[in-house]
């Protein structure tokens, strides 16, 4: 016998339980959500202050749960998940956190900008990633603060925290040009992409606790390269075309509609 459970939840979304037996339970869910202050949501799980601001949210995942653990080959996204934050201060994040300390960025802004006590003002977050059996792909992060314009990929397994991606910073706001003084900065690419003083990290590690290298211009390899060539192209569209880039219209009822015929499915 299956047994659903399907919910539909307040903030938006649908969520759908099927147990086929006693050990072992299936989970579809779809949702999403706008104006919601993110420093409550992260409260929940964390006494430290990491993030405020507004956020959007939309996306599905699916998995499987045995009796004490979940099935790491069995979670996976239904669709690309998108997480829209505005208007806000990032307090922590370790992979930020460690490259504003790389430059030197929070001595430059003293007596302008406290970003340990008083975080780092932003205008829109945007991430965008999908999980395939257990591990996260970002393919978009972009972070529009007036002190760095900040893009990056990654790959990151949650369940051993295991994180692996390349971040690119570039001056481009209100403090430039006290920021362009750091000498990480330098105009990597040439042609299409000249103009824009850019520098580049490398990020291995725990995803609490991760290794954050600069990648010197000279010492890039051609893998890395092409890492460092999207994570840039990111950013240069955010900042060339920033309506497009952080743009989150899709269409939710389709989402909603594949888990409903998952429900029926099953």
């Amino acid at each position: 016998a299956v047994t659903d459970v399907n919910l539909r939840l307040p903030a938006g979304g649908r969520l759908v339980l099927n147990t086929e037996e006693r050990s072992r339970r299936s989970m579809r869910s779809t949702f999403r959500a706008s104006g919601v202050p993110v420093d409550r949501i992260t409260s929940l799980i964390d006494e430290r202050p990491r993030i405020s601001g507004w956020m959007a949210a939309k996306g599905g995942v699916q998995a499987e749960f045995g009796q004490d653990r979940v099935f790491r080959s069995s979670i996976n996204s239904r669709r690309a998940i998108s997480i829209m934050i505005e208007r806000g201060r990032l307090y922590y994040a370790p992979v930020i956190s460690k490259v504003l300390s790389l430059m030197n960025v929070p001595a430059l802004l003293k007596g302008k900008t406290d970003l340990t006590k008083d975080g780092m003002p932003f205008d829109r977050l945007k991430i965008v990633f999908g999980v395939e059996h257990g591990i996260m792909n970002i393919s978009e992060f972009l972070l529009d603060s007036p002190i760095l314009k900040i893009s990056g990929t990654a790959r990151y397994d949650f369940i051993d925290d295991k994180f692996v991606g390349v971040v690119v910073g570039s001056p481009l706001g209100q403090n430039s040009d006290l920021v362009k003084s750091v000498p990480l900065f330098v105009k990597l690419f040439a042609g299409e992409r000249q103009g824009f003083d850019t520098a580049i990290f490398e990020v291995k590690g725990s995803g609490k606790d991760p290794n954050v290298v600069y990648l010197p211009a000279e010492s890039l390899m051609a893998g890395a390269k092409g890492t460092a060539k999207l994570a840039f192209d990111l950013l240069v569209n955010a900042i060339t075309l920033p309506k497009e880039a952080f743009s989150m219209a899709e269409d939710w009822r389709a989402e909603e509609d594949e888990v409903q015929e998952g429900a029926r499915d099953s």
